[in-house]
C-alpha cells in the first residue's frame, strides 16, 4: 500500500513538472528566450521556433 501512495505522489510531481516545462517553453517560444531547470537543462528559443528544441546540460554533475 505505501508504495502505491508513493507512486501516485511521484506521477502528481511529474505531470505537474511536465505542465510547468510545456508553459516556460511556450513563454520562451512566444518571445524568445531561454528555459533552464537548474542544474538539469538550458534550452535556448529563438521567437517562434518550432519542436524539437536544443537542449544542453545546466551544472549538473553525476
Amino acid at each position: 500500500m505505501r508504495e502505491v501512495q508513493v507512486l501516485r505522489r511521484q506521477d502528481r510531481f511529474l505531470l505537474e513538472l511536465g505542465r510547468l516545462l510545456q508553459e516556460g517553453l511556450d513563454r520562451a517560444r512566444a518571445t524568445g528566450g531561454s528555459l533552464t531547470l537548474s542544474r538539469l537543462f538550458r534550452v535556448e528559443l529563438p521567437r517562434g521556433a518550432p519542436p524539437p528544441f536544443r537542449a544542453s546540460p545546466s551544472g549538473w554533475r553525476p
